[in-house]
């Protein structure tokens, strides 16, 4: 399960997810150090299509990463 985002090329793509808890936002599946922490995420230009993975830690909770597909 994921999502999908579409943009232009050379563009920033804002996401914003709705829900609770605090917001990680990783480059890679299994990185250990989150890109940006927080919501919205305003992702960096890009010129290629992108992923991210979402993450949501809702107290002593966290959710699995969520792929997020910018194209």
């Amino acid at each position: 399960m994921g999502s999908n985002y579409g943009s232009c090329f050379n563009e920033s793509v804002t996401i914003n997810p709705e829900g609770e808890g605090e917001f990680r936002w990783y480059d890679e599946l299994t990185s250990e150090v989150p890109a940006f922490t927080g919501n919205p995420f305003n992702t960096p230009v890009h010129d290629t299509d992108e992923y991210y993975y979402l993450e949501a830690d809702i107290g002593v909770t966290q959710s699995p990463r969520i792929k997020i597909y910018i194209s």
